[in-house]
């Protein structure tokens, strides 16, 4: 801000105009501060006691509008509530993961910011995050990677990069969806299993079915994942709940095959 600018405010704020005089959105001159990034006028309002988790007619505080790091660092040193929510529910981390704003986003997690909030109420933040270095921003800050099927969701959307930072951040290699399946059983790739069986997934784990993960790459006629399972130590005599082995499903692949050509 301006030196003339900023000395007009103190000479109105010496004379005893309220730090916390409203618009008629409910919003103090620390919301307008924090929204055009004038760190300079947010001190000064601050040192005429002006209330940093004052209250909109939508109960959001300055923190919402900041409009840079600098604004968000600002307002946290002097007590700004980082968890605070809003009308809708909403904190100031959702708003800024909501418009994408990764500075802002590091910004509060550096602070505090709840890694693990539900995002609008449903999953949490890391369940929406498609780039790994958003991901690995909640991940570094206490984000859990075992409260959701993070490592299946990688696989399933081939996101391999997702898929290493998980297993990076201690995602449990043996998690089973409600189908009963651990992530190996979507495994694509000899170097996916690998990685696997490297974090201690269970070889020859069974889903709802009794299907092994060999039985399933049997299945969809994968005999170059199956082969490397087998390398790896997979029993092919394990049965399923209809009494089938590996080798069954592979023949009925080979027949389901020779009839659609």
């Amino acid at each position: 801000m301006a030196k003339n600018n900023l000395e007009t405010a103190d000479f109105l704020l010496k004379r005893k105009i309220n730090p916390n005089s409203i618009n008629e959105d409910g919003q103090s001159l620390l919301h307008t501060a924090a929204s055009e990034g004038r760190i300079e006028l947010i001190k000064k309002l601050i040192s005429y006691n002006a209330e940093v988790n004052f209250k909109d007619n939508e109960n959001n505080t300055p923190l919402f509008f900041a409009k840079n790091p600098f604004v968000i660092q600002e307002l946290v040193d002097n007590g700004s509530k980082v968890n605070i929510t809003n009308k809708k529910g909403e904190t100031p981390l959702g708003l800024f993961f909501k418009r994408k704003n990764k500075d802002n986003i590091e910004a509060l997690l550096k602070n505090g910011a709840n890694s693990n909030e539900k995002y609008k109420n449903e999953k949490p933040f890391l369940y929406y995050c498609d780039q790994p270095e958003l991901a690995e921003l909640f991940l570094g800050h206490g984000a859990n990677p075992n409260d959701d099927f993070y490592l299946h969701y990688a696989l399933m959307m081939k996101k391999d990069d997702l898929f290493d930072l998980f297993l990076k951040y201690g995602a449990d290699s043996n998690k089973k969806a409600e189908n009963g399946r651990t992530p190996l059983f979507y495994c694509t790739s000899t170097e996916q299993i690998k990685k696997l069986l490297d974090a201690k997934s269970e070889i020859n784990v069974k889903d709802d079915n009794e299907n092994t993960p060999l039985h399933n790459f049997m299945l969809i006629g994968r005999k170059d994942l199956a082969d490397f399972l087998v390398e790896q130590g997979a029993d092919i005599s394990l049965k399923n709940r209809n009494g089938e082995t590996p080798s069954d499903y592979y023949e009925k692949w080979k027949k389901y095959n020779f009839w659609i050509k």
